[in-house]
């Protein structure tokens, strides 16, 4: 049976279903899958029972406070109208320079802006993002970079990926322009993101005294963006075997106070993956309630996991 899909996540549970010997079928723009007993809907990356209240994750502002109620560590922040530029300058200066500016939407990376510092830096970047949004959220940077996924099901962590932000490696002969060109056909062929390049990717190279016409030694890694998004370009990294279990358990223990929510993917600073879990050195960025499983089953990096086959034994 040949899947009928053609969505990355949609796809790999199907397959998984077709493994398994369940039956699917296509409704409207989802997935049916039936074990003839009882039955799951797949739409692209959701699958199974999800409570209305994780709708609250496409909102930074309100998922923050919900986390902050379900006791996760999570970094301070706060929504601002357009018109509240004072106000949201005012808060940044009382959480301490850098910040991170970005929409209140879910947006996969687009339009956020980190390590941002100083009077003139900031309203810049809030003008910017207020002005396409309406509003801007603004938070205390974490002062570890290091970003983790934790793709939750069933109340169990199936995998923990690395997320890397989007760079490329100096040969000592090609310019970043023609570095970025190579890596894109490489990341095609591996059903990857390209790189996307704009003014944030400008505005790495230069902090990094460096621009698209420079040539990076050999060897240098070149990073070129602020954020480890997948979808702008980021590499995976899985490290399910390898972190301390203690992260594992402390996010399990915060997806299981979500009511009815079948899956997650919680966005987690780090600052060191192999040492125990504490209040100090780990925070919960955001939590996304339709987690794709392509940088999981494709990574970059590590061995693949199998999420599609262990959630069809959850559900069947």
């Amino acid at each position: 049976m040949e899947p009928i899909t053609t969505n990355i996540s949609s796809r790999h549970f199907e397959q998984a279903a077709i493994d398994k010997g369940l039956s699917v079928t296509r409704s409207r723009k989802s997935l049916i899958i039936s074990d003839g007993k009882s039955q799951v809907k797949v739409s692209n990356s959701l699958i199974g029972k999800q409570s209305p209240l994780t709708k609250v994750f496409n909102k930074k502002g309100a998922s923050k406070l919900l986390l902050k109620t379900l006791g996760a560590n999570v970094l301070e922040g706060y929504l601002f109208n357009a018109e509240e530029r004072g106000r949201a300058l005012a808060y940044a200066e009382s959480l301490g320079w850098p910040v991170v500016i970005k929409p209140d939407d879910e947006n996969k990376g687009r339009s956020v802006y980190v390590n941002v510092e100083g009077e003139d830096a900031f309203l810049t970047y809030f003008d910017r993002v207020a002005e396409r949004y309406g509003t801007a959220f603004v938070e205390k940077q974490c002062e570890f970079a290091t970003e983790y996924r934790f793709y939750c099901a069933g109340g169990r962590v199936l995998a923990v990926t690395r997320r890397v932000p989007a760079n490329v490696v100096g040969d000592g002969i090609s310019s970043v322009a023609s570095l970025v060109k190579a890596k894109n056909r490489l990341k095609k062929e591996r059903r990857y993101p390209r790189i996307k390049l704009d003014d944030e990717v400008a505005r790495v190279l230069d902090k990094q005294g460096l621009s698209m016409d420079s040539v990076p030694d050999k060897g240098r890694t070149v990073p070129l963006r602020s954020t480890s998004n997948i979808s702008t370009g980021g590499d995976s990294v899985e490290v399910m075997e390898t972190i301390h279990p203690s992260y594992i358990e402390a996010v399990e223990a915060v997806f299981a106070r979500l009511p009815d929510t079948f899956i997650a993917g919680f966005d987690v600073f780090i600052r060191e993956m192999h040492e125990p879990a504490s209040d100090s050195n780990w925070f919960i960025c955001e939590v996304n309630r339709r987690p794709a499983v392509r940088m999981h089953i494709f990574p970059w990096e590590g061995e693949p996991k199998n999420i599609g086959k262990e959630i069809m034994e959850m559900l069947f």
